[in-house]
């Protein structure tokens, strides 16, 4: 299998960039730029106050099942695009797919806690997953399959803030006629909020791979292996510069030509998160809905919101919360 490739603290040094640091207060102090991911950007987009529980004050939950899960899928298309071949049949993209977990390598996310129900939602994604990509490589000839990259660690400057922005893209093709494509593939239903949401990172990616000298890309390639929100295919089906297919029994993929919109909004927006980084800005942006729901810091924000004196941290280092 192809491995991806790894830079180290001498490939920082031999082309002239300090090795950065996630936490901005100690980027700062040593004078190195504060390092700034994809994900980091965007929940600093979304809530500067949950970067700062995770960035600054540098707590984080333990990965949950649907993290593992998500990592098993995109192992599974790491898999596929390391060890593709043209006139591959498609037990074999299965095995390819599959081999972790066959294997019980390392990577293999399941444990104990793994039920037949969730072993059965992984096979079904997969099986999706290599569903929409036959269908990709039957529009696109054997020829465009391959990816021109997959799962490289990029690392670059943004060009006017002192953030070194670094992403690992899930894939990189050459369109047929020829324009760069960026690969994401995202576990979980599918929706409107989620499609807007990772055309957003797709820019940040496009953003990137432009400083690291690639041409701009064209196209968004989004992967979404579970989705079985029909509404959102009749949406898209027939819209100006979008293709959509769905899986034989769940999956949609979507190709997209970038808007120019979408990446002036999200230039807009890595500007803004850079500014309040800088300016040490952690406002929180309270939903009594969502965060309650879907955020691993809301007992710290909610201890916050009613007056609590002692140290909010310390809910999150006795482990039993979690």
């Amino acid at each position: 299998m192809t491995k991806p490739k790894k830079y180290s603290k001498e490939w920082y040094t031999e082309h002239g960039l300090e090795e950065g640091h996630p936490n901005p207060i100690i980027a700062k102090t040593e004078g190195w730029p504060v390092r700034l991911s994809k994900s980091k950007f965007i929940t600093y987009d979304s809530c500067p106050r949950k970067y700062w529980w995770g960035s600054v004050a540098n707590v984080w939950g333990p990965p949950t099942h649907f993290m593992r899960h998500g990592t098993a899928v995109h192992r599974a298309l790491e898999n596929l695009y390391g060890n593709w071949r043209i006139g591959d049949s498609e037990e074999y993209w299965w095995d390819m797919a599959t081999c972790d977990w066959e294997d019980n390598s390392i990577h293999n996310p399941v444990d104990d806690t793994w039920d037949a129900d969730q072993k059965d939602t992984y096979e079904r994604s997969v099986h999706s997953l290599l569903d929409l990509e036959l269908q990709r490589r039957d529009k696109w000839g054997e020829d465009h399959f391959a990816p021109v990259e997959f799962e490289i660690k990029h690392t670059a400057m943004h060009h006017k803030h002192n953030f070194m922005l670094v992403g690992a893209i899930d894939g990189v093709h050459r369109h047929p006629d020829g324009g760069l494509v960026i690969t994401e593939l995202k576990t979980g239903k599918a929706s409107k909020f989620k499609l807007t949401k990772t055309r957003k990172e797709l820019c940040y990616y496009r953003y990137l791979l432009a400083r690291c000298g690639f041409d701009e890309a064209i196209y968004f390639y989004y992967l979404f292996p579970e989705a079985t929100n029909f509404d959102l295919y009749l949406e898209l089906e027939g819209k100006k510069n979008t293709q959509v297919w769905l899986g034989e029994t769940q999956g949609m993929a979507v190709l997209e030509k970038v808007n120019m919109r979408s990446v002036n909004a999200m230039h807009k927006a890595l500007d803004k998160t850079c500014n309040g980084i800088e300016e040490n800005l952690y406002n929180m942006k309270w939903n009594d809905f969502f965060c309650t729901q879907w955020c691993d810091f809301h007992m710290g924000c909610e201890s916050e919101l009613i007056g609590m004196e002692d140290d909010v941290t310390l809910l999150y280092t006795g482990g039993e919360e979690w």
